[in-house]
């Protein structure tokens, strides 16, 4: 599927999950980021929680199409906004891949392809080695 020259991290929940416990950043996200981070160029990571940047929604897109992303990959981790999250990467741009990885896209990938026909991969379980090797 690669060579790639800039991927797009997401973490697409814009409210917090567990906000009666206070922030936590998207650790598995940042883990991604970095092992992409071993064989493309420029990777970007986006927690639209809170990277105003990235919200709303049309800013997002309009990133993506300035800076030339050319894949993303999603975290869906949670129940708890799930349709939220999935909504958002249906949204996203069809005319570049997106992968989408996480605790609930492990066990709902059948669902995740159902309702996003852009989504070209779920990655099921740890995804570092995968996406290193996706990005080869």
């Amino acid at each position: 599927m690669g060579p790639f020259k800039h991927v797009l991290c997401v973490n697409p929940y814009y409210r917090e999950s567990a906000a009666a416990m206070g922030f936590f950043p998207p650790t598995g996200l940042e883990y991604i980021a970095s092992a992409f981070a071993t064989r493309v160029p420029r990777v970007t990571i986006a927690d639209l929680r809170h990277d105003p940047e990235f919200r709303p929604e049309a800013r997002l897109h309009a990133f993506i199409a300035r800076e030339g992303v050319d894949l993303v990959a999603a975290s869906v981790n949670w129940e708890l906004l799930f349709d939220e999250a999935l909504e958002l990467v249906r949204r996203l741009p069809f005319d570049l891949p997106v992968i989408v990885g996480g605790q609930e896209a492990t066990s709902r990938v059948e669902e995740i392809f159902a309702r996003c026909p852009n989504v070209v991969m779920v990655a099921r379980g740890e995804g570092e080695e995968i996406v290193i090797e996706l990005a080869s």
